[in-house]
């Protein structure tokens, strides 16, 4: 997979992925200080949520639904949605933002609204969320762009991933696809993080295979998940709760400093593993169907 220039598979170093998610607390000053965090941590890319709260509360379930456990426990699918979307507004100016760094960004899509909206910033990549790993219809519409794209596979079955897959290479190609294992729990724990799905995905799918880690526990996942040959690191980036107010991420986040850390831990973790390593790239992969 290639993703504006940056080689991403095995013999390449981890993709890192800074998830910005609703971390801004709807404060545009404090998501122009996560993307400039992002890219002194040493980040490849920003990826930004764009989503019609409303649209989205709507497809989840209702506004009124009313989450039953985990972090967000109590709140409506409604107040969390209206707490977590980015505004599309900002998005001319933390475009800008990332250009003037050098910083890649791309986003999340929950509708194909959201991809037609993203369609005069030339977004580089998409990412699905593993919510929308059955949605034929969000997939199509991404396909159709023939970009890159990332899928979770946290809510996913094998048929369905497979599926996804299948719509995805229809429009855009084999290459165009990547996969992040991903336990969706927030936070979730490193003893059920299930690591070997890492290659398990890999064998059964032929595609680049990455981690996206909700973990609190140090940075203990990203270094297995890249042990298990984890091409691509994603993990939640904010700053700091002191000055900026606590965000609904924040408890499985990390600031630019520990960020920077993974980064470096990861990095290093690959190098140990397969630096050396002068096997094909997934691009020349022959997949029979």
């Amino acid at each position: 997979m290639l993703i504006k220039g940056r080689q991403i598979g095995r013999k390449h170093a981890p993709y890192i992925i800074a998830e910005m998610s609703c971390n801004h607390n709807q404060v545009l000053d404090r998501a122009l200080d996560i993307i400039k965090d992002a890219h002194w941590a040493g980040a490849d890319a920003i990826k930004l949520q764009i989503f019609d709260p409303t649209a989205l509360a709507e497809a989840r379930g209702g506004p009124d639904k009313r989450l039953e456990s985990g972090p967000w426990e109590g709140m409506t699918l409604g107040e969390l949605y209206e707490q977590a979307y980015t505004p599309k507004e900002w998005i001319p100016v933390l475009d800008e933002a990332c250009k003037d760094i050098g910083l890649t960004w791309f986003a999340s899509v929950f509708s194909p609204r959201d991809v037609e909206f993203l369609n005069p910033f030339d977004c580089p990549a998409y990412k699905i969320s593993s919510f929308d790993v059955a949605n034929k219809t969000l997939l199509a519409s991404v396909a159709l762009r023939r970009k890159p794209t990332i899928i979770s596979c946290g809510m996913g079955t094998d048929d369905e991933i497979g599926h996804a897959i299948h719509i995805m290479r229809r429009g855009g190609g084999i290459g165009n696809v990547a996969l992040l294992h991903c336990i969706s729990e927030y936070p979730a724990k490193l003893a059920e993080t299930n690591m070997s799905r890492i290659q398990e995905l890999e064998r059964r799918f032929f595609v680049p295979v990455g981690w996206s880690d909700h973990t609190v526990e140090s940075n203990y996942a990203a270094a297995i998940a890249v042990s298990m040959g984890a091409c691509i690191i994603e993990r939640h980036i904010t700053v700091d709760p002191e000055t900026c107010g606590i965000g609904l991420d924040d408890m499985f986040s990390l600031d630019g400093p520990q960020f920077r850390y993974m980064v470096q831990m990861v990095k290093k973790s690959w190098q140990a593993c397969w630096g050396d390593q002068k096997t094909s790239s997934y691009s020349d992969l022959k997949v029979v169907n």
